[in-house]
């Protein structure tokens, strides 16, 4: 006896679209990774750990900081960070900044940096860049070493498609997180001021939400309305003001209007202290230019939407007006006849 109450209800239209994005993902993952991928982000990681040790060059410490916040978003948007799978190897602009980057205290500090056993001489062991050099230089050659396997895989499936804009604000807000921690004035980081630690709590949030946004996660609408949402306006404007009195700090000196807001002096000059601002300022102005640039195709998507939705009513009214016409016009056509 079949039970009456045991039925199948159809899908909503809700359900049914957000079942697609991970049917495709589905079909995605069961395609085979390619070497060339891999071996490239395998070797990022090598160097990105390289860069995050203690660095020879003391006075070029924004340079690995840079270069550190490149490595991130490229592993996080083309590499094995990806939410959906790509079959596409790493672009070898990122692979060669980490290499000049690891290379650097060479160049700067002779041959004396080469000797892993005479700390004493730089300041700290130069093992970090070592490894950042073997991983840059893995990351650059992995088209070439996974040339052959990949030649025997099959034809890539086409892939999703990351959004753009909060792709350029993801990069825009890890400027600004790799800028607070630098030295903006002798002996204090960026981040050691009530004004840093908020831009740094913000800008955290911003990196989050763009990276929900980038790949349309289901927990984007959470992170980008309310109280998240008003902080994901401020943040940009927050890193754009308080670069601002960063790079005011450098130039003024010790007796500028905001000496106070940091200890130390400046005197070491804009390689040493200007740097850290100059990324946070850079940063929040990408930041503020992606908010608004995006806000402005939203606002001209949903103009276009309702443009659409009212040129389909008259055109259904139309057509509604025309049905009833041609019943009239053919009982008239009879009648005449007759």
């Amino acid at each position: 006896m079949k039970n009456e109450n045991n039925h199948t209800e159809p899908l909503s239209a809700d359900v049914k679209v957000s079942q697609q994005p991970s049917a495709q993902q589905s079909s995605l993952s069961k395609q085979p990774v390619r070497k060339s991928l891999s071996t490239g982000s395998i070797g990022l990681i090598f160097a990105l750990a390289g860069l995050l040790l203690p660095y020879p060059a003391a006075d070029y410490a924004f340079v690995p900081s840079l270069v550190v916040m490149l490595i991130i978003w490229e592993l996080l948007s083309n590499g094995l960070l990806r939410v959906n799978q790509t079959f596409k190897s790493h672009n070898p602009v990122i692979p060669f900044l980490a290499l000049l980057a690891a290379a650097l205290p060479f160049i700067l500090g002779g041959d004396e940096v080469l000797m892993i056993d005479e700390v004493a001489v730089v300041g700290v062991s130069p093992i970090g860049v070592y490894i950042a050099i073997f991983g840059s230089l893995l990351a650059l050659a992995a088209p070439l070493l996974g040339k052959k396997y990949d030649a025997k895989l099959p034809a890539a499936p086409p892939e999703p498609e990351t959004d753009a804009q909060f792709s350029k604000s993801l990069l825009a807000y890890l400027l600004v997180l790799g800028g607070l921690p630098l030295m903006w004035a002798a002996g204090t980081a960026g981040i050691e001021s009530p004004l840093g630690s908020f831009t740094f709590l913000f800008c955290l949030i911003g990196a989050w939400a763009s990276w929900a946004g980038m790949w349309k996660m289901w927990s984007m609408p959470a992170i980008t309305s309310g109280m998240l949402g008003l902080v994901l306006f401020l943040a940009p404007l927050e890193a754009i003001i308080y670069g601002l009195f960063g790079l005011l700090r450098v130039v003024t000196g010790t007796d500028g209007p905001i000496a106070d807001q940091w200890a130390g002096n400046v005197d070491a000059g804009f390689l040493a202290h200007g740097v850290g601002p100059m990324l946070v300022l850079g940063g929040g102005l990408i930041a503020t230019y992606e908010l608004f640039h995006g806000a402005k195709k939203g606002m001209a998507a949903n103009k276009a939407k309702k443009q659409a939705e009212v040129d389909a009513r008259k055109a259904q009214r139309k057509s509604k007006q025309e049905a009833s016409v041609s019943p009239v016009a053919e009982t008239n056509n009879d009648s005449s006849t007759k």
